[in-house]
């Protein structure tokens, strides 16, 4: 997602294997400095559920700006219209 002047950070990930060595906080900051370099400001999105990575965001100086709240929606069965 990219809006004008912002470019979202997402789709980063560490195998739980090697979760706690740094290498997610690389990945975001190397991320991060590419799309500051590029004039944007990054942004991204954590499930409130998530916090060992809301942790991270917050010490690498990311701030809570809102809370979203998202539905899914499923077709009724044997429906096939909208």
């Amino acid at each position: 997602l990219a809006l004008d002047g912002f470019t979202e950070l997402t789709a980063l990930c560490t195998l739980p294997e090697y979760r706690g060595g740094g290498l997610g906080e690389m990945l975001l900051r190397r991320v991060g400095e590419r799309i500051v370099s590029e004039g944007d400001t990054p942004f991204l999105h954590a499930y409130a559920s998530n916090e060992r990575a809301i942790a991270l965001y917050r010490r690498m100086g990311f701030i809570r700006r809102a809370d979203v709240a998202h539905m899914i929606w499923k077709r009724s069965p044997g429906r096939s219209g909208p």
